[in-house]
């Protein structure tokens, strides 16, 4: 084996183009593939950084795959109903404003039943995470809050001093209890940018709400199964429906090991990610074969002599494979320090929907990855000329001269892997074409409004004197008078939510004259809270009646702006400006009327909005 290893390192070295060319392609598609396998497996198949993690399930409403809310009395009735289920805790997505020493700014966070760290057994790497038993004590107790690692040294300069500090979040105080370790990160899903934690408790009256809005996680008791929770909690959503068929119609409850909802978006497209980048490799590995292929037809002198002077067929294969292998490893090193090069860039630069991203890393798995993929290429290379050897006489080969030829199975072989090639290839720029085509639609994507030269500005007035509702409206009257002086600036306008990518808020509504709904059929909307001058800053036209003006406000009647699937689903045969509605499910609830649609242009994800005025 030393002898070959020599001698094969020797015969590289002759041919540098030869060696140069085989090591590049075979380490790109090594690197690629490598990659993408490290991005499978801290994603798809490595477990959650928690005890016992595949025991962690969350409840959601809806089917599986929707990730909806669930309200506080459905909440309630888990932890007192299902036996299935332990810790069952609550939490609700939290962005507070942190006041310190520079300026304010949003961090963010959640807000959790007291348990969390219980049913994680997660344990902090400074002080004591907050406590089941936490909602025994008054409520001047319950403000205290535990900091992610990142938090505490980019916002706490890493103080060893901070726990029993005080910090201002939304203008209360809240006293630091604990700091996580840099390994920490929950909710692992829809909130996963979350720094600091804090508890709420849901006393008696807003237990029996059915305000959605809580996201609910568990672990499985002890001696219990997956079906047997799923099973548990269709019953349970089955009673609750019958106890409350008005609130509660349709409801579903899923129970989902806590890594479905946090990688199942990206399964999908990381497995295709996966398959391509497999046909790179493949493509690699039939394109070095084929060189590898053309150069020992080009030595079959030099392996004839060798043969002659004793040189037994086995010798000459463990040479070729030798040889193989060299190329391989060669090509997988460098396989592998373009995958940690690649991994890097994705961490610092890649999608941020992308789950667990901060994970990502090249372990010990890539790492046998990428030496499982070299050598057996590697053995692929070396093999395949053996095959060109089968039927070859010496005296043939030795009285042929310079002449190129005398390999017929090689000829065969060397056609073979172009056609594989042209296959593979093929393969791929159709998927590549399918890709490109699906960006350039989503790159093409009518939203319903301008959005050439359209800026937005997040702020929130919480914790400070423009808080007061009172205050309100003269400071947002005020802000916008200041905007529209800006050169350049044509419009301007408010709206609670980005119309884009971002929360939405779903209520019921009742339309006036209209029959009472039967249970489970109450008309429902999203709702979006604008102020004048919205539409015109997003260019947005009206296709019937009016848009909302100053005299909308304050004591003027009700008035609200309905899009195109509203009209289409509940006046479908007549104008619905001049409409009226009630929101919510109450009698007493104010009437609200219609003054106008927007425009057709809308559409199909736009177009499920309505707003109202402020």
């Amino acid at each position: 084996m030393l002898s070959n290893l020599v001698r094969a390192f020797r015969t590289l070295r002759r041919r540098p183009g030869f060696t140069a060319l085989a090591v590049l392609t075979l380490g790109l598609g090594v690197g690629a593939t490598t990659t993408v396998f490290s991005v499978l497996d801290s994603v798809l198949w490595r477990p959650l950084p928690f005890e016992d993690p595949e025991r962690l399930v969350s409840v959601l409403e809806g089917s599986p795959g929707d990730d909806l809310p669930t309200s506080p009395a459905t909440y309630t009735a888990l932890e007192e109903q299902a036996g299935s289920l332990d810790h069952v805790t609550a939490t609700f997505y939290w962005t507070p404003v942190l006041r310190g020493a520079d300026r304010p700014r949003e961090v963010q966070g959640l807000r959790t039943t007291p348990g969390l760290f219980e049913l994680l057994r997660s344990r902090a790497a400074m002080g004591r995470t907050y406590r089941r038993d936490l909602a025994d004590d008054p409520a001047e107790e319950q403000q205290v809050v535990v900091l992610g690692h990142g938090l505490w040294q980019r916002e706490m300069g890493g103080d060893p001093n901070v726990l029993g500090r005080e910090i201002s979040l939304d203008g209360e105080t809240f006293t630091v209890v604990a700091v996580m370790p840099p390994d920490f990160g929950f909710p692992t899903f829809w909130a996963d940018g979350a720094e600091l934690w804090a508890p709420f408790v849901l006393g008696p009256e807003q237990r029996g709400s059915h305000s959605r809005f809580l996201r609910v996680f568990a672990r499985l008791a002890e001696g219990s199964e997956l079906s047997e929770a799923r099973a548990e909690a269709a019953l349970l959503a089955e009673r609750l429906v019958q106890e409350n068929p008005e609130a509660n119609a349709g409801l579903e409850l899923t129970v989902s090991p806590l890594l479905e909802p946090t990688v199942g978006h990206a399964r999908t497209a990381l497995w295709t990610l996966f398959g391509m980048v497999a046909l790179v490799l493949l493509i690699a590995c039939a394109n070095v074969a084929s060189l590898f292929l053309a150069r020992t037809v080009g030595r079959r002198r030099e392996l004839a002599v060798r043969q002659a002077l004793g040189a037994g067929r086995l010798r000459l294969l463990g040479q070729l494979v030798t040889e193989g292998l060299v190329l391989a490893v060669l090509g997988g090193t460098l396989g592998v320090m373009l995958s940690a090069w690649g991994l890097e860039a994705l961490v610092a630069f890649g999608p941020e929907d992308l789950p667990r991203l901060g994970e990502l890393e090249l372990d010990l798995q890539g790492l046998a990855f990428a030496l499982a993929v070299s050598l057996t290429a590697g053995a692929l290379f070396g093999l395949l000329p053996a095959l060109t050897l089968r039927g070859w006489r010496l005296r043939g080969a030795l009285q042929q001269g310079a002449r190129v030829g005398g390999f017929p199975a090689g000829d065969r072989l060397r056609r073979g892997l172009v056609v594989a090639e042209v296959a593979l290839t093929v393969a791929l720029v159709a998927s590549a074409g399918l890709l490109a085509r699906s960006f350039h639609h989503l790159a093409s994507f009518d939203p319903g409004f301008e959005r050439h030269g359209v800026l937005t500005l997040q702020l929130s007035l919480v914790g400070t004197r423009h808080a007061e509702p009172e205050n309100q409206t003269p400071f947002f009257d005020a802000l916008l008078a200041e905007v529209a002086t800006v050169p350049g600036v044509e419009g301007a306008g408010l709206i609670n939510h980005l119309p884009v990518g971002d929360d939405i808020w779903v209520h019921t509504f009742r339309i006036s004259g209209q029959p009472e709904p039967a249970p489970g059929e109450t008309p429902q909307a999203t709702v979006r809270v604008a102020s004048p001058g919205l539409f015109d800053a997003l260019g947005i036209e009206l296709l019937a009646g009016r848009p909302f003006t100053e005299a909308d406000r304050g004591d003027a009647p009700r008035v609200a702006l309905v899009n195109q699937s509203l009209v289409q689903r509940y006046f479908p045969d007549e104008d619905p400006v001049g409409q009226r509605f009630r929101r919510g499910r109450s009698g007493d609830d104010p009437e609200w009327t219609i003054v106008g649609t927007p425009s057709s242009r809308c559409s199909p994800w736009s177009c499920r909005w309505s707003a109202s005025t402020a």
